[in-house]
This record gives C-alpha cells, sequence and structure tokens, in this order.
C-alpha cells in the first residue's frame, strides 16, 4: 500500500477512497454532470450512489496493490473532486496523473496545490521520473494546469479517446524529476 500525503494546505486534503464517500461523491458527479461530460467517459456511467460505492472499493484495491494512487481532494472539508496517479509504469518510472474538480471549486487553487505536492511525491518517495498529463484538445483549464506547473508539451495524440460519439485528440505534457528539481530549486 502506499503511503502518501493527506494534509496539502490549510484548506486542501487528499482523503482516501471509502465507500462512505459514495453519496457526497455521487452528488457532486451529478450536479456537475454537463461540465464533466464534456472532457470525460465515465460521468455518464455513474447513475447511482451503488456505482459510485463499485468505484471507491476498486480505487481501495487499486490503492492497496499498488496500481495506481487514486484519492479524493477535500477543501474546506467538502469533498469537492478526485486526483490520482494512474497506469504507473515500473519499467520506464513514468506515471499518468489525472484531476477533476466540481465546477464550482475552480479558480481556488485546489487542484494546483495537490498536483504539486503528488508531483513531489512521485519523484521523491515513488522514484518516478516522469510525470504525464493527458488533456483534451480544447480542455483550456487542464492545459493550463499543466503549463502552469512547469510541463512541457510534448505533442498531441490524434483521435486518441472516443468520447460521446466523436473521437478527440489529447495534448500530452509532461514533467521529469530532474526539470521539477530545477523548478523547486529555483523557487526557494
Amino acid at each position: 500500500m502506499l503511503k502518501y500525503p493527506t494534509r496539502i494546505s490549510a484548506d486542501v486534503n487528499l482523503v482516501p477512497p471509502h465507500s462512505e464517500h459514495a453519496r457526497v461523491l455521487f452528488d457532486l458527479i451529478q450536479a456537475n454532470l454537463p461540465y464533466l461530460n464534456a472532457w470525460l467517459t465515465w460521468p455518464a456511467l455513474m447513475q447511482t450512489p451503488l456505482d459510485v460505492a463499485t468505484f471507491l472499493n476498486k480505487a481501495q484495491e487499486h490503492n492497496r496493490d499498488g496500481k495506481a494512487l487514486i484519492l479524493l481532494l477535500q477543501y474546506q472539508g467538502q469533498i469537492c473532486g478526485v486526483i490520482s496517479y494512474n497506469e504507473f509504469q515500473a519499467n520506464n518510472r513514468s506515471a499518468n496523473i489525472g484531476y477533476w474538480l466540481g465546477e464550482a471549486y475552480q479558480g481556488l487553487g485546489i487542484v494546483s496545490t495537490a498536483l504539486r505536492r503528488l508531483i513531489q511525491y512521485g519523484f521523491e518517495d515513488l522514484a518516478l521520473n516522469k510525470v504525464i498529463i493527458r488533456a483534451g484538445v480544447g480542455n483550456a483549464k487542464s492545459s493550463a494546469i499543466a503549463k502552469r506547473l512547469g510541463f512541457v508539451y510534448e505533442g498531441t495524440a490524434r483521435a486518441n479517446e472516443f468520447l460521446h460519439q466523436r473521437y478527440i485528440d489529447h495534448q500530452i505534457f509532461s514533467l521529469l524529476k530532474a526539470e521539477w528539481t530545477t523548478q523547486t530549486d529555483r523557487e526557494v
């Protein structure tokens, strides 16, 4: 089981997934369904709190087995989204990182704050060499986060995801451990 930071700032915490969060997360997804559906395939599959509980139980299993690190974002005590390391590639020492946030919680620095800490955790504790963010072309908010945190645009994967009866391209951003270390040294 991966050990990870839980307190990120005075307002932001990372919470391990648990089925007790199913109702709150379900309500958040439903309240943000049109917004989330613009860029994600899975929200339409979360039709009941039981669907969300199943996801949370699977997330616990993945976290326990070291296949992923899926955490709930909490802002001022309220569950407001999810952040995760996915697709760990042990041989390459890399992982994809993903996130989503309820629309009402955007613009508060929640994702940027949590990502900074998870990136640091990935490089220092998980011995990653590369962290990757994939953002749908046109998803300006997600791309802006990657750029703000110093990720480098690597290119566009064409027709990378079939989303709501159409293919979308993904912009691929990455950050190497050496780049992160250089950034961190400049900030100190």
